[in-house]
């Protein structure tokens, strides 16, 4: 089931930065209200959120679509204020802000030129976190 869901985070993220208005629109909603419902997970490295948040990561350091990449680092932003929502006790928000940072922290040791750019996009996310 990852596979499948790996091609279709890709394919809503590239379509949540498509050119059309449009199809810009519903997909970025979509997008979003999918991000609402996989942070709802109960344990830490979930196979489908970490799915998604690999995807959302991947996007943050594409070389070619910047606005992929502006799109993706908002989904990252949403997804940190989302499991903070909807976790019953501090701790449990801390399992999906983890993996977040496991992935920054790898992303800063990185030889790609765009991994280490894409690590700044993200730190945008701190101003989410405080």
């Amino acid at each position: 089931m990852a596979a499948l869901y790996h091609h279709i985070f890709q394919a809503m993220l590239q379509l949540a930065c498509d050119p059309d208005q449009v199809t810009r629109q519903l997909f970025f909603t979509l997008t979003h209200q999918t991000i609402h419902w996989f942070t709802n997970n109960r344990k830490f490295e979930n196979p489908d959120t970490a799915v998604l948040l690999e995807s959302i990561m991947e996007g943050i350091v594409t070389a070619n679509n910047p606005a992929l990449r502006d799109v993706s680092a908002q989904c990252l932003a949403e997804f940190v204020i989302w499991s903070r929502k909807q976790s019953p006790e501090k701790n449990q928000a801390s399992l999906n802000l983890k993996s977040i940072l496991k992935r920054i922290f790898s992303f800063c040791k990185h030889p790609s030129a765009f991994k280490r750019l894409g690590k700044f996009l993200m730190f945008h996310v701190y101003a989410v976190l405080v």
